[in-house]
């Protein structure tokens, strides 16, 4: 997914139809390595003072462009809580133009982490009002965290919340996104007042949250090092047996593109294999030639 706003676009809000240009421009670039595009961030931010109907206008135009080039369209990110009025217009609005609303539900707790209701309520019941006043559209959370310094959280907390975001499933949302892989990801004023959303620190170095977040022998996970990305779960594998990764974990897919299993080679030569339908992580021996 990729983000396109008017900072992106060097235009200004008003000016859609040059917005549109750009953003065809791009994914004409792309070449089909973008699925899916965010015309807009967090377009409803009080101060801005951008209209529902000119959302409205952006996401609907933005739609026809991203179609016809087979790519999915989002409503441009709403920042405001959708039970506050903006996200139910809006929806009802680009009905038959989008794909789904993007909301970005933060300071919400997510499986009573890192504490019950947090600030304004939680992901749950948020997921819950967009069900309820999107009109049928689905919707994407494609920005939600939970930082560690900030209101005193700690590590433990975040990852608890990391944790409970992966676990996380809702008929009416497609995808939750969190924010961010690095605490960099934010103006350095934001961070020095510890909202540090990352995963890891501003210089890389894992936190907690980054071993919750991942799956265990799920998606690789770039470890500083040894240089090699491999997930966890095989990583700890090799580990008891007093091994080390060397290579990269490699996935292979079936016809419909769904992982089967996934395997890396150690530096004792043995094959570590993580198979999918049975989460389990294996390894046997090669015998060197």
């Amino acid at each position: 997914m990729v983000v396109f706003n008017t900072e992106a676009s060097g235009t200004d809000v008003n000016d859609v139809e040059l917005h549109a240009q750009r953003l065809g421009e791009f994914l004409d670039m792309a070449a089909g390595s973008v699925a899916a595009i965010e015309p807009g961030n967090e377009l409803d931010t009080p101060e801005w003072g951008i209209s529902n109907d000119l959302i409205i206008k952006i996401g609907r135009r933005c739609a026809a462009v991203c179609r016809a080039r087979g790519v999915i369209c989002l409503s441009p990110s709403l920042l405001s809580g959708p039970e506050e009025g903006r996200f139910e217009v809006i929806a009802r609005g680009l009905v038959g133009y989008v794909t789904a609303m993007a909301v970005h539900p933060y300071y919400c707790s997510v499986g009573g982490w890192p504490w019950p209701g947090w600030h304004f309520g939680t992901v749950e019941a948020k997921a819950d009002v967009c069900q309820r006043l999107s009109s049928g559209l689905q919707t994407w959370f494609t920005e939600l965290g939970c930082p560690s310094k900030y209101d005193g959280i700690g590590l433990e907390r975040q990852a608890k919340f990391a944790a409970a975001l992966r676990a996380f499933q809702h008929p009416a949302i497609d995808v939750a996104c969190l924010f961010a892989l690095n605490d960099a990801m934010v103006p350095p004023g934001e961070l020095a007042g510890g909202k540090d959303w990352g995963l890891s620190d501003a210089r890389g170095k894992a936190k907690p949250a980054l071993a919750a977040y991942s799956i265990p022998g799920g998606q690789p996970v770039p470890t500083p090092g040894d240089g090699f990305s491999v997930g966890p779960g095989m990583r700890a594998l090799m580990a008891k047996r007093g091994d080390k990764p060397a290579s990269d974990e490699i996935y292979f897919k079936n016809a419909a593109g769904k992982d089967q299993f996934s395997e890396a080679v150690a530096v004792s030569g043995r094959m570590y294999r993580y198979i999918f339908s049975q989460n389990k992580t294996v390894s046997y021996p090669v015998e060197a030639a």
